[in-house]
This record gives C-alpha cells, structure tokens and sequence, in this order.
C-alpha cells in the first residue's frame, strides 16, 4: 500500500468516526464520491439500514396487494347467467344488464355483492340511459335494466348524473312517472318518438290503427278532434301510450284489444257505441293503465281484464248508459287466472247496472270509487276471488246489493273485505272470510286512499272521464 493511500484510509477513519460530521463531498471528484456514499441521502443512511427501510416499502407493497386483492369484485357469476350480460368491470364494480326480469338486486347477489345503483338501460345496447332517472334496485317490473354492483359503502359512480324525473303535466311524457295501484311501474312509450294521429280515418297513413298497431315504443298525440269509426279492434302493440289530451277523440264501432302485450298507457280519450268490447285486455297482457276515459253504450264489456292478463290500473274514469262494466276473469274454468291483479279507483260507475267488477279468482283493490245507483249489483266476488273494498261510496237506488260474493251459476264464493266503505240509502255488502283477502300494501305503495265523503264524491263527479285539459309541451 502506498504513502498516498495509507493517507486517503486514516482521513477516511478519522471522518466517519462518532461525532464527526458528514464529509463535504465535491461533484467532480469521483473518488469522494465512492468514498463518502454520494448517492445516498448522508452517510448515516448505511449505517441505519437503508436497505430495510426498502425491504419495509415492498411489506407495504404487499399489503396494499392483499387490500386491492380483498375490494376486488368477480363478475364471473353474473356473466355465467342465461339472461344477463356483464357490460363493464373494475376491481370495484360490476355493471350489468338483465334481460330476463329478474331486477338488479337479483343480478347483484348473485355476485355477492350489493346493487347501488339501478338505470333502464339503452335500447340495444351494454349501456346506462342516463337521460331517465334512477330506478329502485328491487324488481321495477322491467324485462331488462342496467345495474351496478359493489360492496356495501362504494360510490354509485352515475348518480350524479341522471335527471329527476316527476308526476305532472309541465311536460308531456311525465304522465309515464304517474302510474299506480297495481300498474305501478307502467311508463307506456315513454321512450318513444312522439307520433301523431293526423285523421280520423279507420285505418292508413297517419291513422290511430297504423299508430298503435306499429312496433316499438311510441308516444301517440293527436292534431285532430272527433270520431274514428273503426271495422275492427285496433291491436295495439307493447310500449303505447294513447294520449288523447287536447283534443276530444270519440272511438265508436269496435274498440281496443291488448292481447299478449305490455306497458300501455290509454289516457283522455272516448270510448262509445262498440259492437264488442271498448278496451279488451287479454292474453296474459300485463301492466296496463286505463285512465281518464269515457266509456259508455257498448255491446259487451266496457273493460275486460282476462285470460291471466295482471297489474292492471283502471282510474278516475267515467262509467255510464250500460250493463256490463268490467269483467275480471271470463269462466269459471280459468283457474290460471288467479295471478290477475286489478286496481279501481276514482272511478264513477254513474248508473250502470252490474260488473264493477265482476271478479273471478284474482285480486281486485277497489278504493275511493263512486258507485252511484248501480242496477243489478254493485260488485261481486266469486270462485275465491280477493276483492278488497276500501273507502268507496255506495249509493243505493232501488238495488240495495253493493257487494256479492256469489252470482249467477258461479259454484263458489268469492273473498271480501270491506274497510272503512260508506254505504248509503240501504246500500249492503256482504263480507266473507276477510282474513283471507290480501293487503294492497304487500304488492304496492303508491296508493293514497282519502275519506269517504262529500268532498270525494264531488271530486270523482267533476274529475272522472275525458277532460278539455290541453296537451303538455314535449
């Protein structure tokens, strides 16, 4: 070893002993640079384990890891479901559209993870609408939404973002968020063009028939007053909404069938002089909502809910001028007619003789209506019908039978359960096994039921029917 480097190896020593401090190091001097640790922080880093403060970031590392690894969703279950589709993932979120009606809810346990947010989804496509506002995560009685999925306390990364959407008529297609009773849920074309109706003619361009008879969702307006004549029923299609709101529209001759066919809204039109039924409602059809229509004077029913056709709202129409009103099930041999679910209210029933309704093995909550000198009977229940009757007005003239619960050559009694119903001029109703009638409140919330009295009596006579109210802007 030579003098020079005996010299570097004590001075070395003599700086890095105990309280010395750290060596003035120079850039430019490559041997300092090896000498005192440059690339370190100070000399002491060494000295107190740097090397275990690295081996400390990357335990950190892993633990990191093991959290990631732990909020880390799998949506493989969702995916491996006939009926859903998995749209978009994150280590957080599943996003996922059901085709099957199951509700999101459903999709999201299956997951094991929690629904936080709930959307319709786009027509033909793996996407939220967010022009709607946000649905419940439980069953909406869609065939298809878009959900979002996660562990409990995540962030809904949409919500944010949709509009509320509201019951009024500032605008056109808002009577969608208005549905109740049974037909809770029943938007109609809500998500359709706006079509209109430019004649009165039965049938052809610019007609009701080629309207509603025409696939795909529609909103259905008309520039025209008057009557359309019809040859034949109009079969209106899935996803309609007939809005007869600002003009006066009388439908004579034949009326509508709804068979096999679903989300329908008919609202403020005339129904007359039919050879057969007015509205028709068949063939396992199911949320339909009858509102604000006239119907009178035709050859069979006024409106006929069959053939296991459910969650159907008829509300705040005008009954008058016939005998059959409403028939809830047509033979004692349709036992599969026990899923039908029916909601009355507000209705005046102004006159008629029989049938309001005349129920067969389904479920009726019939609430707030005015039965007003009814003819042969006000309602029956029969073949262990539900009917549950609550805060009605019977007003007797002459026929004193408000409420049945066996008629014609039906061989069994139906169920009924009278709450809170007034009864006027002798007006009878005959209660059995009310225990057995089911609570509307297990299948809906949206109902409002007022007192019986004056002051309802008065609003159904002004308010049922068609009104001369104008159509909303879209």
């Amino acid at each position: 070893m030579g003098h020079r480097d005996t010299l570097l190896l004590a001075l070395s020593a003599l700086l890095l002993a105990p309280g010395c401090p750290d060596p003035i190091t120079h850039d430019d001097d490559d041997a300092d640079d090896d000498a005192t640790g440059d690339d370190d922080a100070t000399g002491d880093d060494d000295a107190t384990g740097d090397d275990d403060t690295a081996d400390d970031d990357d335990a950190d590392d892993d633990i990191a890891d093991d959290d990631d690894s732990a909020a880390a969703v799998d949506c493989a279950p969702i995916d491996a479901h006939a009926g859903w589709e998995v749209c978009a993932s994150s280590p957080e979120i599943c996003e996922a559209v059901f085709e099957d009606g199951a509700g999101c809810d459903a999709v999201c346990e299956a997951a094991s993870l929690e629904c936080i947010g709930s959307y319709e989804n786009v027509d033909g496509a793996c996407e939220p609408d967010l022009t709607r506002a946000a649905l419940e995560c439980a069953s909406t009685g869609h065939q298809s939404d878009y959900c979002v999925c996660a562990h409990p306390g995540t962030e809904d990364p949409y919500a944010a973002t949709t509009p509320t959407e509201q019951c009024d008529d500032l605008l056109m297609k808002n009577l969608a968020y208005c549905s109740n009773g049974f037909a809770e849920g029943t938007y109609g074309g809500r998500d359709g063009g706006v079509v209109h109706v430019t004649n009165l003619n039965d049938s052809g361009s610019g007609s009701l028939r080629e309207a509603a008879e025409a696939s795909g969702a529609a909103w259905i307006v008309f520039d025209v007053s008057g009557t359309i004549d019809l040859d034949s029923p109009i079969q209106v299609e899935s996803h309609k909404t007939l809005d007869g709101r600002g003009q006066q529209v009388e439908i004579t001759g034949e009326g509508l069938e709804i068979d096999g066919e679903q989300q329908v809204i008919v609202h403020n039109l005339i129904f007359e002089d039919s050879d057969d039924d007015a509205i028709e409602i068949t063939g396992a059809s199911h949320h339909v909502w009858i509102d604000h229509v006239t119907l009178s004077s035709c050859h069979d029913g006024l409106v006929d809910v069959v053939h296991q056709s459910t969650d159907v709202t008829v509300s705040w129409n005008h009954f008058s001028d016939h005998n059959k009103t409403i028939l809830i099930s047509a033979s004692t041999e349709h036992t599969d007619d026990t899923v039908i679910r029916v909601t009355l209210h507000h209705n005046h029933f102004d006159g008629t003789l029989s049938r309001h309704p005349r129920l067969r093995f389904g479920k009726v909550h019939a609430y707030n209506n005015y039965y007003d000198s009814w003819g042969t009977y006000g309602a029956a229940s029969c073949m262990s019908g539900e009917l549950l009757s609550q805060s009605n007005i019977f007003e007797a003239d002459g026929d004193d039978d408000a409420i049945l619960t066996i008629y014609g050559d039906d061989p069994d009694h139906g169920f009924v359960r009278s709450e809170t119903d007034w009864t006027l001029n002798g007006a009878q109703i005959d209660e059995n096994n009310p225990g057995g009638v089911f609570d509307w409140q297990t299948y809906y919330t949206s109902a409002t039921v007022e007192a019986p009295n004056d002051a309802l009596r008065t609003s159904i006579e002004d308010g049922a029917g068609w009104r001369q109210v104008p159509l909303p802007p879209q």
